[in-house]
């Protein structure tokens, strides 16, 4: 039997997964992690808001999701503008990554979006 854990144990661990995404456009990887459940409120909030279209929510998702090696975020809400002007290719890459490791749906985003 696994040993219960205490608030501190619980607090102190870092349970986010994360994944090393290689984007052949730029010939390295990025470090992507799952949503807190704070930014996934918040991402889902903007999807249901209506005031979006499907690329800003994807450059949500992607300001939100990658992180550098200390776990930190690679870009801030401000770079939105920035990463409208990368590669399709990359985006897309990077979206879809951080979809499978949040477990999303495309669906679901368009769903929410809709309503």
């Amino acid at each position: 039997m696994m040993a219960l854990l205490d608030k501190a144990k619980f607090l102190a661990k870092d349970d986010f997964e994360y994944k090393d995404v290689y984007i052949k456009g730029l010939d390295g990887e990025v470090r992507i992690r799952a949503l807190s459940i704070e930014d996934q409120i918040s991402f889902e909030k903007l999807a249901a808001a209506d005031e979006l279209d499907q690329a800003s929510l994807m450059f949500s998702l992607i300001i939100k999701c990658c992180v550098d090696e200390e776990g930190e975020r690679l870009f801030e809400e401000s770079d939105a503008e920035f990463l409208k002007h990368k590669s399709a290719d990359v985006i897309v890459t990077l979206f879809k990554e951080i979809m499978k490791i949040n477990h999303i749906d495309p669906d679901e985003v368009e769903d929410l979006a809709k309503n």
